[in-house]
């Protein structure tokens, strides 16, 4: 292949070299810069794009959040909701969430799953337990591909 391409150089006359080597030295730049630049400075625009939005979002999360706190009182004393797993499906329903799993751990805990839900709508259905002495003991929160999460978490009733 190499001696293929010896032998084209040498039959080509000078003017014909000159000609090839100064169409490679504008053809070589000119495909790097649309081969690897271009699209490597659009997925690095397209990144600080999706970056900008994440940290946007976290912002308003956590102003979200301190709003919710600011509504809570300190001293969140336990309300008397009867059967705790029973408390949280009718809480969840009403603020249009879907449990998969709700199994009482005793008297005074629950384990739940949600497996789809608007992540905002999930940390708002938390926090408002508060409000009725009912503590998040364990949670973990994975995010799903359609932009949902799902919710693994153990309530329980403060004091215990």
């Amino acid at each position: 292949m190499i001696a293929r391409l010896i032998d084209y150089w040498g039959q080509r006359s000078l003017r014909e070299r000159r000609l090839i080597a100064i169409m490679l030295i504008i053809a070589v730049p000119l495909l790097l810069w649309l081969l690897v630049a271009r699209p490597l400075n659009g997925a690095l625009a397209d990144a600080k794009e999706r970056q900008a939005e994440a940290v946007a979002r976290h912002g308003r999360i956590l102003a979200r959040i301190d709003a919710i706190d600011d509504e809570t009182t300190s001293d969140s004393s336990p309300v008397n909701v009867g059967s705790l797993d029973l408390f949280v499906a009718e809480a969840a329903s009403q603020r249009g969430l879907t449990i998969d799993s709700n199994s009482p751990q005793g008297s005074d805990a629950v384990s739940v799953r949600i497996a789809h839900a608007r992540p905002e709508a999930l940390v708002e259905w938390l926090i408002g337990f508060e409000k009725q002495g009912i503590v998040v003991a364990e949670m973990h929160m994975t995010a799903n591909a359609d932009g949902s999460a799902a919710l693994d978490a153990q309530l329980r009733r403060s004091g215990t």
